[in-house]
């Protein structure tokens, strides 16, 4: 007697079973298939909205540049002895007014950016000196006036760290700024009673012994800070910066102290951009 009832019996639940599992895995297979896919685009769209656009373009525009030097007092032998030019102040004299143009690349990742640019800088500075005099021992033997513009030439290479807001459209940043000198020269309008003198100085080679040694770094290091707006729909953006030579200071002798400051209005155009 089988206790377990007839045999044709287990046929019948085998193949009531493996259609049960046929429509069963049909449905886990289709549904899987749209989780999957849901979760593919979804995770597609969340990586588009995080990956990294990579652009490059051209920029150029205006400098404008302000500051004071503090020259130390200064000795020199002259046939009548040795003289001293007490310490003076060259003050700001107007804005110098340069220009600016190159290259630069932007990486934005998740609302941040790095910018390093490329571009062949000319800063103008202007100053005076109203009030110098002139040594010889303890008596005061000559005052002198002068006028001067320095200009200065070179590649500046700044790398910037920023932050994008309203849908990448205003961007902030800093960081510092590396110029690689290529030329400096100071034209200086000297006035001592009435007898006016003129002369160009190389500032890449030490200067004159008449005042303090005012040869200038090979490589100038400072921060740079700015603000910028791009435009929507078109590869146009404008950008306002501050930069201050603070990290080696301008001058290679430390005993020239001072402050200057450099304004860049530029505008850059996108050559393109990649989504990485």
């Amino acid at each position: 007697m089988n206790i377990h009832g007839s045999d044709a019996f287990y046929p019948r639940i085998f193949s009531f079973q493996n259609a049960l599992m046929r429509v069963f895995g049909h449905f886990i297979n289709k549904t899987m298939k749209k989780t999957f896919i849901t979760a593919f685009v979804i995770g597609l769209f969340a990586f588009e909205g995080h990956s990294q656009l990579f652009e490059i373009g051209l920029r150029g525009g205006l400098t404008a540049t302000s500051g004071r030097t503090n020259l130390p007092e200064h000795s020199y032998s002259s046939p009548n002895g040795t003289l001293t030019n007490s310490k003076v102040t060259a003050k700001p004299d107007g804005m110098g007014f340069g220009y600016l143009g190159g290259l630069y690349a932007r990486v934005n990742v998740l609302g941040f950016f790095v910018q390093t640019e490329a571009s062949y800088a000319h800063f103008v500075l202007n100053q005076k000196i109203e009030d110098g005099k002139v040594f010889l021992g303890s008596s005061q033997v000559g005052a002198y006036k002068s006028e001067s513009q320095s200009q200065l030439s070179g590649i500046n290479v700044p790398v910037l760290f920023g932050k994008t807001f309203a849908l990448k459209l205003v961007r902030v940043y800093l960081g510092p700024n590396f110029l690689f000198v290529t030329q400096a020269k100071q034209n200086l309008k000297t006035t001592v009673g009435s007898t006016v003198t003129e002369r160009e100085e190389d500032l890449t080679q030490d200067t004159r012994r008449e005042l303090p040694n005012r040869k200038v770094e090979s490589l100038i290091i400072g921060l740079e800070a700015g603000v910028g707006v791009q435009l929507p729909k078109i590869p146009l953006g404008f950008d306002l910066r501050y930069s201050v030579p603070v990290i080696t200071g301008v001058y290679a002798n430390k005993d020239i102290t001072g402050f200057m400051g450099i304004t860049t209005l530029t505008v850059s155009y996108r050559l393109f951009k990649l989504g990485l």
